[in-house]
């Protein structure tokens, strides 16, 4: 039986939600919200622009998780960025981190009306991050962080794990199938750079009917995982009829990390979208800002006597570590950004493109950079 992540009082308060609503949808009406926490205040992001979380009750203790001075060096997440861990975990849903609410709630036409959600029904959510480990040099054992597209209570529609593993971050991606009445989890990717930033979107399409929503997650632009929601699971064991959904909840449940206090992820640049369908332009990453590229090459030469290849000078662009031919995502309009070069004694450096002599650039919304780094061997020759 399924019920290894479902409390009683989940199945519980399904039994008593059966109210039915006819769908609204109206491609007039959608409903977005984005943030780069650079508007927030420093500490606890309880009540905070639409953000809640738990404070600790009779249940549950006060979860690891504040809006920081970033100092990670990661550009594209600006001054300011969100911190959470597993150091301290707990079973319940109502008092984890969430979104703000978005104004129309997204889901089928079955799905029951709710104090916690509401507007015009849309068919269409959408949720998108980045994120980043807090430890970027090493591993954090038993980190994990599980993002869940909700509505503010305990009827999540979607799971998506950060977790952290000794070759990289990871993302894995839970479902509900049907025909072995189970939940199913699965590493969608794997090996992950702690040092660089990295986004998750997750898209889900609600059709009316069993098992056929459409669930799609993108790691880094790139489509890793399809699968469906939970809705089956709701009409087997919970009650009949799946949730709406406006808003993700990030939860720290199982076992705790105690090693990971005051560390854990930073998430940043966070979106969520409703609608009829997919926006045919995507929301802005952030309220007031775009975002820009750089792409940095290393060419050697190798005219007397050296034997060095590209892989030999490691690349620190905008604070993140990188490698020849690498694209970085940052925040923009933004300067100064520098880009260093180590290891290069006996060699003579030189930065030519769209960065000046001294490695530095600046970036505008939409600009796509590309600098050459060029390591001349420097000649011993009396």
């Amino acid at each position: 039986m399924p019920m290894r992540k479902e409390p009683f009082f989940r199945l519980a308060y399904a039994c008593a939600a059966l109210i039915v609503t006819l769908f609204a949808g109206d491609t007039a009406h959608a409903a977005s919200y984005g943030t780069d926490f650079e508007s927030l205040i420093v500490g606890d992001l309880n009540g905070q622009n639409g953000w809640t979380s738990g404070h600790g009750s009779s249940i549950c203790p006060t979860y690891d998780v504040a809006v920081m001075p970033n100092a990670s060096g990661i550009a594209s997440f600006g001054a300011k960025t969100l911190r959470i861990s597993n150091a301290v975990t707990c079973g319940s849903f109502n008092d984890q981190t969430f979104s703000p609410s978005l104004a129309d709630e997204a889901g089928e036409t079955v799905a029951p009306v709710s104090a916690f959600s509401g507007g015009t029904r849309q068919r269409y959510f959408e949720a998108q991050w980045d994120f980043a480990s807090a430890v970027p040099g090493s591993e954090q054992p038993g980190l994990s962080v599980v993002a869940s597209e909700n509505r503010g209570d305990t009827g999540r529609m979607t799971w998506v794990q950060m977790t952290d593993t000794p070759s990289g971050l990871q993302v894995n991606f839970e479902d509900y199938h049907h025909d072995n009445a189970d939940f199913v989890t699965v590493p969608v990717v794997s090996g992950l750079r702690r040092d660089v930033p990295h986004t998750i979107k997750v898209t889900t399409t609600f059709v009316d009917g069993p098992g056929n929503d459409v669930v799609r997650i993108y790691v880094d632009g790139a489509l890793v995982g399809t699968g469906t929601t939970w809705e089956d699971y709701y009409r087997e064991f919970g009650g009949g009829v799946p949730f709406a959904v406006d808003s993700v909840m990030f939860r720290v449940a199982g076992a705790a990390a105690p090693a990971t206090s005051g560390h854990g992820f930073l998430i940043d640049n966070f979106t969520s979208y409703s609608g009829a369908a997919a926006p045919a332009v995507a929301p802005p990453q952030v309220p007031s800002q775009g975002k820009g590229t750089m792409t940095v090459v290393t060419q050697v030469v190798n005219d007397n006597g050296g034997t060095k290849m590209p892989s030999d000078f490691p690349l620190v662009v905008g604070g993140a570590n990188a490698v020849s031919g690498e694209t970085l995502s940052f925040r923009a309009p933004a300067s100064v950004f520098s880009i260093t070069v180590a290891n290069t004694a006996g060699y003579a450096t030189a930065f030519t493109g769209d960065c000046d002599v001294n490695g530095q650039f600046n970036l505008n919304p939409g600009d796509n950079r590309f600098c050459v780094v060029t390591e001349d061997d420097i000649s011993t020759a009396p």
